[in-house]
């Protein structure tokens, strides 16, 4: 059995040798097949560094991400009080370093609001607080964050705040014009 799980480790990393030698760490079916490796031989558990490390190296690698949150999904489930904790803050820290990474703030939500293993997003302060120091930094920087934005939208409808909710989603409307119809419509839903 050792023999086999040598194996099934050499093979991840081989799979860790093509992406760097095709610099191509977003393939999909590389993905499926690394997870396919730790699934039948459940090495779930030695996978975290691994994406962390990649990460670290490519913020905005939405593959890694995902990876991430199936390791995660695979290590714990259901989801610990205190693993979600730890996955909330690391999504939390990775906007600190770049408040406009995308991958970062679905990650974020993908443990809190509603539905499984999710709390809810009032369940955090901390969440509404880093939310308002980035909108506040990107103000002062002349820009502007629709998923800090669209976070602290969805913080305010989850407190029952429906003005406070409603404005935020009619500066999204007002700041990003390529979804325009869809804020207008998250805050039509707000009213009825």
């Amino acid at each position: 059995e050792e023999e086999i799980l040598a194996m099934a480790r050499e093979e991840l990393g081989y799979h860790l040798e093509c992406m760097q030698v095709n610099n191509d760490y977003k393939n999909y079916n590389g993905w499926s097949h690394r997870q396919f490796i730790l699934q039948q031989f459940d090495l779930w558990q030695e996978e975290l560094p691994f994406v962390e490390k990649l990460l670290q190296e490519d913020i905005r690698n939405n593959s890694a991400w995902n990876h991430r949150y199936t390791v995660v999904r695979n290590q714990c489930s259901p989801l610990t009080d205190a693993v979600r904790t730890r996955e909330i803050q690391f999504a939390m820290d990775s906007i600190r370093k770049c408040a406009n990474n995308e991958c970062a703030w679905n990650y974020l939500a993908a443990y809190l609001g509603k539905g499984s293993d999710k709390v809810p997003w009032t369940s955090m302060p901390e969440v509404e607080a880093l939310c308002g120091e980035v909108l506040e930094v990107a103000k002062a920087q002349g820009e502007f964050c629709r998923f800090a934005a669209q976070t602290m939208a969805e913080i305010y409808e989850a407190k029952g705040d429906v003005p406070s909710a409603l404005a935020q989603y009619e500066h999204l409307q007002g700041e990003d014009r390529i979804r325009e119809k869809y804020w207008c419509w998250q805050a039509d839903l707000l009213t009825k």
